[in-house]
């Protein structure tokens, strides 16, 4: 099949860049397990043998058509992509090799834009809102994370900046979208933004924290090893500010953390955080995480946990003498009258009765009773929780 390199659009050309991607990635980790280069006879004879654990060779149907399409393929992968080095950074993006070598283009052009952000939490609105939307306007460069121009009816929507800035900081529009209007635009920027744009960022964070210099590599899940990426802290930000809709991070981190209920509340309770800070802190520190992090947990009011019991020992006064009890244990329910208890049995009748013991529950349907009628007693124990 011969395709138009410029048609990226064409539906056969994704289909053969998802099958490109599916070779790398093969080739890939065999020559990590290998630790070592696939010479051309040693590639023909791994893609056969991953060929024959695919479900496309075990149905019947066109496997030969299929089977030929795969090694002709592959066999071309190397040649296409002949440096290593290249090929494991398309493996490490996770995209397709077109999506992945636009994202390797604008690597560098990222980062500049990142390092920028080392003064973010002392920027105005305008500039924390244009250093996003400078961002997102790189990844679009991406096929993956292209902003698409659907929104509503029309095909051609190209004014994405002005709904990113709705989602953000809606206070700077001048004029609100129309009530009828507003689901359309959450659904695009759902798509396009908390989707496209979120996976865009999370992508090219991997290829600048991946580590190719010998060192112990980043861990990105470890706050403490964020320093060692060169990156500023709003790097580590950008993704959640998408997310729930803010360009503040203090206020990100409350929603995230249920701290706060609505965007509003978020922001206005954030503003106590940067007026708290201590003098002297870097701009870039003051959005560390694990600053944030214990500013909130200093803040929280501490819960008064109440008094529990969780088993009962009550005595009681049989019904009828336990002579006339069939059986020695008995579940039973109790049913509340002022400062006594009526013990019920499964059936309905009358067991026994007692005073209401100190601390009786306000949900005693918790725990389970139990009659011992030689002992003319109760005992209760609470259920245990659901994990």
């Amino acid at each position: 099949m011969v395709i138009n390199a410029q048609e990226y659009e064409h539906d056969a050309y994704s289909y053969l860049d998802s099958l490109d991607a599916f070779l790398i990635v093969s080739i890939q980790e065999v020559e990590e397990l290998r630790q070592s280069e696939l010479m051309q006879d040693q590639l023909e004879e791994e893609l056969t043998r991953i060929w024959q654990r695919t479900y496309a060779f075990a149905a019947d149907q066109e496997e030969e058509r299929l089977a030929a399409i795969w090694l002709s393929r592959g066999r071309t992968i190397i040649d296409r992509y002949p440096d290593a080095a290249q090929r494991r950074r398309i493996y490490k993006t996770s995209l397709t090799p077109l999506s992945a070598n636009s994202l390797l283009d604008i690597e560098e052009a990222v980062r500049t834009k990142l390092l920028e952000g080392a003064g973010y939490a002392c920027w105005t609105t305008d500039d924390q809102f244009n250093f996003i939307r400078d961002v997102l306007s790189l990844l679009s460069l991406v096929p993956s994370f292209r902003i698409k121009t659907n929104l509503g009816r029309s095909r051609n929507f190209r004014d994405w900046p002005t709904v990113l800035k709705w989602w953000l900081a809606k206070g700077m529009l001048r004029t609100q979208p129309p009530a009828n209007k507003i689901t359309q635009w959450f659904d695009f920027v759902s798509q396009n933004f908390i989707y496209r744009g979120t996976w865009g960022i999370g992508s090219i964070l991997g290829l600048l924290l991946n580590n190719d210099d010998g060192n112990q590599p980043i861990q990105a899940l470890e706050i403490g090893d964020w320093p060692r990426t060169g990156l500023p802290w709003i790097a580590f930000w950008i993704k959640e500010l998408i997310t729930w809709g803010t360009l503040d991070p203090v206020a990100a981190f409350l929603l995230a953390r249920s701290n706060a209920v609505s965007r509003t509340q978020a922001e206005a309770d954030a503003r106590n955080y940067y007026e708290e800070i201590q003098e002297g802190t870097s701009t870039n520190d003051v959005l560390d995480p694990r600053l944030i992090r214990n500013w909130v947990d200093a803040r929280r009011t501490p819960v008064e946990v109440p008094f529990i019991t969780r088993k009962y020992s009550v005595d009681a006064v049989l019904a009828r003498p336990s002579t006339t009890f069939l059986n020695r244990y008995f579940t039973v329910t109790p049913i509340e009258a002022d400062n006594s208890l009526y013990w019920i049995e499964a059936s309905g009748y009358k067991v026994a009765h007692s005073e209401k013991p100190y601390h009786w529950p306000d949900n005693p349907s918790i725990f389970e009773f139990e009659l011992d009628v030689e002992e003319s007693s109760i005992v209760g124990n609470m259920y245990l929780q659901h994990a």
